[in-house]
């Protein structure tokens, strides 16, 4: 039975020429303001206080520790009820809602690629291993089990991040886009190359 008032099929329209040119010169002519912003925003979250916590979340992960702020850090919710088109300023809504479905799509395959990192990493890197995913192996028994597919704060909030652009997107369209991601992460096997290589790449990311 179909679902009450539901949402279209959000699909992707890519802005014209023009489109992209005026948008362009928007950006360009905004770019002081948004550089100042960047830095006070860098200023905030970087200072001492607002490490701290998170610094912790690492210590605490590694330690084992019983402290619940390495499974998930705090932060100020927001309410995706409030958000609406109107919002959005220096670029068109449409504009806009095109970058979260190209960020949906690439988080969207978060679990396989928290896996193969698990594995990619567990030779040269264990803790990062563990912080990043599982082995197959322990993938495998996880499953078995019935445990989470990971347990540190980078999972949480990395499997949080396609649902969250997909709801944005309802809220700027008034539409719902289509979840059957074609993307799918780059195996890795657990050598020393390839682990260096992923590393690399996480860090130019």
């Amino acid at each position: 039975m179909a679902a009450v008032n539901a949402m279209p099929a959000y699909v992707p329209v890519l802005p014209t020429p023009a489109a992209r040119h005026r948008a362009a010169a928007r950006q360009l002519l905004a770019l002081p303001r948004t550089l100042a912003r960047i830095g006070r925003i860098m200023r905030e979250d970087c200072a001492p206080a607002s490490l701290d916590e998170h610094l912790w979340a690492f210590a605490a992960f590694d330690e084992d520790s019983g402290d619940p702020h390495y499974r998930a850090r705090t932060w100020q919710r927001a309410s995706f009820h409030a958000i609406h088109a109107g919002q959005v300023i220096g670029m068109a809504a449409p504009e806009l809602a095109l970058m979260l479905h190209v960020a949906m799509e690439i988080e969207e395959p978060i679990v396989a690629y928290s896996r193969q990192t698990g594995e990619g990493f567990r030779v040269l890197l264990l803790a990062l291993s563990r912080f990043m995913g599982r082995s197959k192996a322990q993938a495998r028994l996880a499953e078995e089990r019935g445990d989470a597919w990971c347990e540190s704060c980078w999972c949480a909030e990395e499997r949080r991040h396609a649902p969250a652009f997909a709801r944005l997107i309802e809220r700027l369209t008034g539409m719902t886009p289509r979840r059957d991601n074609p993307n799918v992460p780059i195996p890795v096997s657990p050598d020393e190359g390839e682990a260096l290589n992923l590393v690399a790449g996480r860090e130019s990311s």
